[in-house]
């Protein structure tokens, strides 16, 4: 029902932390949600409540695409580095996240100009 998943895609884009806090059977599009409300931490109290909400608990399902938001909007504003959580984050991306242990590497070569 394309009609339906274009009005329950903009609902998604409104969802807060609050709102995904504590679920655990998200779909894809919630997911990427989450990532986007991680990403939009303006200060390292924020990071971390949203780390504790919404990145640590769904890091083993964010995509690549999720991924690579959160990471390039360390370079756009959101102030993640050096926060607690970004951390342990970054350590569940490599724990449990389907893509390979290179592909959060390269990811974060080039969005944290990181050397290899």
């Amino acid at each position: 029902m394309a009609w339906w998943r274009d009005s329950a895609l903009e609902v998604l884009r409104t969802l807060s932390a609050d709102q995904l806090d504590g679920l655990t059977e998200l779909p894809p599009e919630m997911i990427t949600r989450a990532a986007q409300l991680y990403a939009s931490a303006t200060n390292w109290n924020e990071a971390n409540i949203l780390a504790a909400s919404v990145a640590i608990p769904f890091a083993d399902r964010y995509s690549p695409a999720d991924i690579t938001m959160v990471l390039e909007s360390t370079n756009n504003g959101a102030d993640l580095r050096g926060s607690h959580g970004f951390n342990e984050f970054i350590e569940l991306l490599y724990d449990n996240n389907p893509i390979t242990e290179a592909g959060v590497t390269s990811r974060l070569e080039i969005h944290l100009a990181l050397a290899p």
